[in-house]
């Protein structure tokens, strides 16, 4: 059974954006703005409110939830979530996939 925890993690700008990521982003922008009693009309980045609140992006915070994960599985033997690693072949092609 394949496990995908949170949501998909954007590595780079030009990746697109899932649905529900930019649904959860927009939601804690707005809360964002409304404990910095700011509003849209003030101008301030997103970046600004994040790092005023010392709060991460939903982007990542889902990075970190799968790092931490990960981590945990494979250096915790007591953990129920274990890692399956790729079989590498001497002569096939090499992917990311496969790396």
């Amino acid at each position: 059974m394949d496990i995908q925890l949170c949501a998909e993690v954007r590595m780079t700008e030009e990746q697109p954006k899932s649905q529900y990521m930019t649904m959860a982003q927009r939601l804690q922008n707005q809360m964002l703005r409304i404990l910095e009693v700011a509003l849209v009309s003030d101008r301030k980045s997103t970046k600004t409110l994040l790092d005023n609140q010392n709060m991460l992006s939903v982007n990542q915070i889902a990075a970190q939830t799968k790092l931490t994960e990960m981590w945990k599985a494979s250096n915790d033997p007591q953990y129920p979530i274990k890692m399956k690693t790729g079989e590498r072949q001497e002569n096939a092609i090499e992917t990311r996939s496969v790396t």
